[in-house]
């Protein structure tokens, strides 16, 4: 971070290398960059600070407001969308376990529908270990 301070590296080449989870951010930002509406995004991430979009926490290990109990339908889903004015779902890589069951029935009968599709690098495990994967970003829009 200090070649970062000093100018020596581009703060955006460091967080590329070195950022968790700033590779599925960026992915996220430049799909739906531009979009011209006010639907919020339902993502997963511990690192939602490299966001550049209107979203919503969808983690509910970390989210005050989605309480997995509560969401056991698709009904409840679109219900919960519908309040939050949430027009697109990131799943990356998977959706959490506990909330998985009703997500997946919506992606299988169209409810969620795939609109972009990206593979980028992610830390896996410690990140001082510093082993990476390749991570898919699927971005899906909720039907209304």
């Amino acid at each position: 971070m200090l070649r970062v301070a000093v100018g020596l590296q581009d703060k955006s080449a460091y967080l590329q290398e070195r950022g968790p989870e700033y590779q599925i951010a960026q992915a996220i930002n430049e799909s739906l960059a531009g979009r011209v509406n006010d639907q919020k995004t339902l993502v997963f991430l511990r690192h939602l600070y490299y966001l550049d979009i209107p979203y919503v926490n969808g983690d509910p290990g970390t989210s005050f407001e989605l309480n997995p109990d509560k969401m056991r339908s698709r009904e409840d889903w679109r219900a919960y969308f519908a309040k939050n004015n949430i027009g697109y779902v990131v799943r990356s890589p998977e959706y959490p376990r506990v909330i998985a069951g009703p997500l997946e029935e919506m992606e299988q009968t169209g409810e969620l529908t795939p609109i972009a599709r990206a593979e980028v690098q992610s830390f896996q495990g410690k990140r001082v270990d510093e082993v990476r994967a390749a991570t898919p970003v699927v971005i899906l829009k909720v039907k209304r």
